[in-house]
């Protein structure tokens, strides 16, 4: 508990840069990338993420992580 308030005592001294003044340098609005609309960007197409297998293949990954949960229940422990 000691420690904790060591620490935040500690960090508490530490100095930080004024925030308050105004952008100079590497932070001017040049140094930045322009904002443009959603519907400019161009995305590519993608494929429909679900097929006329998708059922079928989801239900057969539920087959076989419950198997491998039943695995571990059964397994014997130390």
């Amino acid at each position: 508990m000691i420690w904790m308030v060591l620490v935040a005592g500690l960090a508490a001294c530490a100095q930080f840069p004024e925030l308050d003044e105004a952008p100079t340098g590497d932070a001017t609005a040049d140094s930045f990338p322009a904002l443009v609309p959603l519907d400019a960007i161009a995305l590519p197409e993608t494929q429909p993420r679900l097929d006329a297998t998708s059922e079928a293949r989801l239900q057969g990954r539920i087959g076989g992580v419950r198997q491998r949960a039943e695995a571990l229940r059964s397994a014997p422990t130390d």
